[in-house]
């Protein structure tokens, strides 16, 4: 049974055409639409629809947006924020890199150096010997052994050269406590005070630092000398 404006009509029962009109006018002015007519074994169904309240579907989608907006700035600062986080890790880690690689090649360079100053040391030893020898074949005048000698020393001496060895020049010059040892000093009036006057034993140079230093001897004023009056 259906009921329209307090009138009952039953299954197959002919509706008044009139009425169900005015039913569904006023349905419609209080907000419905879609309404449809079934007519299902004899029973006439009536599906009403309420009108969607657009204000509030509006103001739903406004506060969607809104809160879309909200979370998507959220996460937009969440990843920058992240991506700031991996960015300094990533400038430290990197530092800590160059450090390491910085510490790691003094380490080797240390090394190198260590190393090339025994040889050179065990050169050096060789070379100078070889200088005494050539003094004493030129005092014994045998041409054949001098040139012999000499073309072994001047081969020994370019490889040291080569590899940063250079002589300190030491005589004549202003003694160097950072370059020279001083073993004696010796007075005299022929320099001016502290003078090498004489070196012992010669220093060298290394790639600019003192390898070997000179030992040497420095000239100093001579102690005046009372003159007693003899009457």
């Amino acid at each position: 049974m259906v009921s329209l404006s307090g009138t009952a009509f039953h299954p197959c029962q002919t509706l008044p055409h009139q009425m169900l009109a005015n039913w569904v006018t006023a349905k419609i002015i209080k907000g419905y639409n879609h309404i449809s007519f079934i007519n299902i074994k004899g029973f006439v169904a009536i599906n009403m629809f309420p009108k969607p309240d657009n204000k509030k579907v509006d103001d739903e989608k406004e506060a969607n947006s809104t809160k879309t907006v909200t979370e998507l700035e959220s996460a937009l600062k969440e990843k920058t924020k992240l991506e700031e986080t991996y960015l300094s890790q990533l400038r430290y880690a990197r530092a800590d890199l160059e450090n390491l690689q910085k510490h790691i090649q003094i380490r080797i360079d240390e090394e190198v150096t260590r190393e090339k100053a025994k040889l050179i040391t065990q050169i050096l030893t060789i070379a100078e010997e070889v200088d005494l020898a050539l003094d004493k074949v030129n005092k014994a005048k045998d041409s054949s052994l001098l040139e012999g000698i000499e073309m072994i020393r001047k081969k020994l001496w370019k490889v040291l050269s080569y590899e940063g060895l250079c002589s300190i020049e030491a005589l004549g010059k202003p003694f160097d406590p950072h370059m020279q040892e001083a073993l004696q000093e010796i007075e005299t009036c022929d320099y001016p005070k502290g003078t090498v006057v004489q070196e012992i034993r010669k220093g060298y140079l290394l790639d600019g630092k003192v390898f070997r230093p000179s030992l040497v001897r420095v000239s100093c004023s001579p102690k005046s000398v009372k003159v007693e009056k003899v009457n």
